[in-house]
């Protein structure tokens, strides 16, 4: 398992090439548990392919060894954001704004992450993303099931 809480597109390139050793045809020796947050939002996802096939992802009488990776689920996650370029224009207090966050979003990523991985080690997890927003109050879970599933990799294609 490796956990990712890492705010920049080149350090989770760099995790996702681990994936890579993954065949499609066999239960994956590794996850990846990406853990985000904007200010007052974040996500926590979690996968172990990279495949955009749906029939690498077949359902059986146990369920799913196989989840699509985070990038898979979320391709802007590999999208350099405006303070990552080294040659952009923005100031100290622009790029300080753009990197700020309210005093309990990290808790929150971690609270949700933590259960993740409880879940996942118990084998009672049943989701493998989750959403949520602290101003509205807001949260939201993909399910592991096959429509989830072919929803995550069809996002990836758009």
């Amino acid at each position: 398992m490796v956990t990712g809480c890492v705010d920049n597109a080149r350090a989770r390139q760099s995790i996702v090439q681990i994936l890579e050793n993954n065949n499609h045809q066999f239960t994956p020796r590794t996850w990846y548990l990406d853990c985000g947050n904007s200010r007052r939002s974040g996500q926590v996802l979690l996968g172990s392919h990279l495949s955009t096939k749906p029939d690498d992802y077949q359902f059986g009488a146990l369920g799913c060894f196989r989840l699509p990776a985070p990038i898979i689920q979320q391709p802007d996650l590999l999208i350099p954001q405006p303070g990552e370029i080294e040659d952009n224009s923005l100031s100290c207090e622009q790029l300080a704004s753009l990197n700020s966050q309210s005093l309990s979003i990290s808790q929150r990523v971690a609270a949700e992450a933590f259960d993740y991985l409880l879940q996942l080690t118990t084998g009672k997890l049943r989701r493998f993303a989750t959403y949520f927003d602290l101003e509205s109050g807001s949260g939201q879970s993909l399910y592991t099931t096959q429509a989830s599933v072919i929803q995550a990799i069809h996002q990836s294609s758009n």
